[in-house]
C-alpha cells in the first residue's frame, strides 16, 4: 500500500514518494527471489530516491510494511 503524504505541494515530491514506496515494498516482498546483483540495484535506487526526498525537505520513514513521506515539521 502506497501511503505518500504531499506537504509541500510539489508534484515532483508526490511522485518520488509513491516511487520510493513501491520499490521498497518491491523489495521486500521478493527479497528471497532475487538475486545478489538486483537486490543491490534496488538498495542503490532506493539510496537516490530518498535522497531526493530529503533534498526536497522530506523524510522516508519504513513502518511495518507502510512506508511514509512527509515533511520534517510534520511529525509531532
Amino acid at each position: 500500500m502506497c501511503v505518500c503524504v504531499n506537504v509541500d505541494g510539489c508534484c515532483c515530491h508526490l511522485q518520488l514518494s509513491c516511487a520510493y514506496s513501491q520499490l521498497s515494498q518491491y523489495a521486500e516482498r521478493y527479497r528471497l527471489r532475487l538475486k545478489a546483483k538486483n537486490v543491490m540495484y534496488i538498495k542503490q535506487l532506493l539510496f537516490i530516491l530518498s535522497n531526493f526526498i530529503k533534498m526536497l525537505g522530506g523524510v522516508c520513514i519504513l513502518l511495518a510494511g507502510f512506508t511514509i513521506s512527509a515533511a520534517v515539521g510534520q511529525f509531532l
